[in-house]
């Protein structure tokens, strides 16, 4: 084959296993509860990978900047991106997660202090 192929099932299970676990770890050695997160910005790979991490974190929904719906898969620019949309919708997260995961399957987090900028 000599298309780019990509097996969206083993994404998902990439997304919702292994990536889970890791944000997970990463709260625990950074001491964060669930509660502590004002706002996660993951990437928008699709809406079904972001509820789950939402359901697997026990972090609210409304708490995930989510514009896949409108935007799509957006790749590299999608954090940024969604992250600015919310900022221009007026809310002022102190701290935030920023997950990224794609590109091989390599992953990221990284814990954002937004209080500067309310």
């Amino acid at each position: 084959m000599d298309a780019f192929y990509q097996n969206g099932r083993a994404v998902f299970e990439f997304a919702t296993t292994t990536v889970l676990a890791h944000i997970k770890e990463f709260m625990q050695e950074h001491n964060l509860q669930a509660d502590e997160i004002d706002m996660v910005v993951p990437h928008q790979a699709n809406l079904r990978i972001i509820e789950k991490l939402s359901q697997g974190l026990g972090i609210p929904l409304e708490k995930f900047a989510i514009n896949v719906q409108t935007a799509g898969n957006t790749s590299a620019a999608g954090i940024p991106l969604a992250l600015n949309q919310e900022l221009a919708k007026g809310k002022r997260p102190q701290k935030a997660l920023l997950v990224g995961f794609g590109a091989g399957l390599s992953y990221a987090t990284m814990l954002v202090d937004l209080s500067y900028f309310n």
